[in-house]
């Protein structure tokens, strides 16, 4: 059996470079605990996601686990939309297409189809503005 986790935040935006290390290695520790095979990392688009990715590719660097490039988006009617991507090179490009409240939710599927990527609804029986449901 595969584990994965296919909607990781590292949380790492904006933080000191010591608070980034010492959260860091609590990734590791959780990714060591549970034994995931995959994790995929979709920090928000508007927090650095490349950034993110870069750091827990490193952090996990040992270990079995693989790093999907992710990112979580926002759409034009504020709906998370996560966006999942087999290398840097299409997740690189994808971010370029993915600015935050420039796309609409309806555009979900060409946006995954013209970035190479696999959509997943973040919080679908969220009610509010961050769900699909209202």
């Amino acid at each position: 059996m595969l584990t994965f986790d296919l909607h990781y935040h590292t949380n790492v935006y904006l933080t000191r470079p010591a608070t980034r290390k010492k959260r860091l290695m609590r990734h590791l520790d959780i990714m060591k605990l549970n034994k995931l095979d995959f994790v995929a990392s979709t920090e928000h688009g508007y927090k650095a996601p490349l950034d993110a990715w870069l750091y827990l590719v490193d952090v996990a660097k040992d270990l079995p686990t693989h790093i999907i490039p992710g990112v979580e988006a926002v759409s034009k009617e504020g709906v998370d939309i996560i966006f999942l991507y087999r290398n840097e090179d299409d997740f690189r490009n994808g971010l370029k297409n993915l600015k935050p409240f420039h796309w609409s939710v309806w555009d979900m599927k060409n946006v995954a189809d013209a970035t190479n990527a696999i959509s997943v609804i973040a919080h679908p029986f969220t009610p509010g503005t961050s769900g699909i449901v209202t």
